[in-house]
């Protein structure tokens, strides 16, 4: 588990290092990913930031592993997280399976984490894209979802804009299903 660590330091903040050796070492291994995870509240900025990345990647393939997350995601955010972390807890959170009260907790720690104040066009699109994504798995809250899509559209950047389109698309085809 060092190794993966190690190999997440070094370098540039505006760079995503070696994330994709680490996301293939790591693969579907459990322990792996329970360290990488735990890396994202590390003290270490480069470590925080890549660790997010990697689970957030690892996910998408294998979301069984986020489940004995759930808590930490659905809980109090520790203070100091850097913002790319906060990219990627929306992604997690539509990856893990919630009961409805768990649901609405979801819900809120993305609006949350969306009105922060940290207006970062990758946090608005993936606030917004957790949102509909979370509204996507039982038909829940589609029409608040797509409020807010065109809400942050109106004043949001063209990757803001565009990323809304197709979230909105997707919530239109959802409905006439």
């Amino acid at each position: 588990m060092n190794r993966l660590l190690d190999l997440l330091r070094g370098g540039d903040l505006r760079s995503i290092g070696r994330v994709a050796e680490v996301v293939a070492l790591a693969g579907d291994d459990p322990a792996a990913f329970d360290a990488l995870f735990a890396a994202m509240f590390n003290d270490e900025p480069l470590v925080q930031m890549r660790a997010a990345d990697a689970v957030e990647k690892i996910s998408q393939q294998h979301p069984h592993l986020l489940h004995p997350h759930k808590a930490a995601l659905l809980g109090e955010l520790p203070s100091g997280l850097r913002q790319e972390v906060y990219w990627h807890i929306p992604l997690m959170l539509a990856r893990v399976p919630l009961t409805d009260a768990e649901r609405q907790r979801a819900w809120d720690q993305i609006v949350g984490i969306l009105h922060s104040g940290g207006k970062s066009r990758i946090l608005v699109v993936n606030c917004l894209q957790g949102l509909v994504d979370l509204s996507l798995q039982s038909g829940w809250q589609r029409e608040e979802a797509a409020a807010i899509v065109r809400e942050e559209m109106v004043e949001g950047s063209p990757a803001v804009q565009a990323r809304g389109r197709k979230l909105l698309a997707r919530l239109a085809d959802a409905t006439n299903d």
